[in-house]
């Protein structure tokens, strides 16, 4: 999906730097599905206590 106009000088650059940014977008927001699984499987076996702790430790 573009969106930018190719009525000026410069459009071609700006494309380009458009349609860079977007893919590093969609980069940036792919989760990572194998290690998600992974913290979410470790999670379960971890007590309430021990969760509610190492949160409020990253939350400092």
């Amino acid at each position: 999906m573009v969106f930018y106009s190719h009525n000026y000088p410069g459009a071609a650059k700006l494309g380009k730097i458009v349609d860079w940014l977007q893919e590093r977008i969609k980069h940036w927001t792919k989760s990572a599905s194998s290690v998600l699984i992974i913290g979410i499987l470790s999670d379960q076996t971890r007590s309430r206590t021990d969760l509610v702790v190492e949160n409020a430790l990253l939350r400092q």
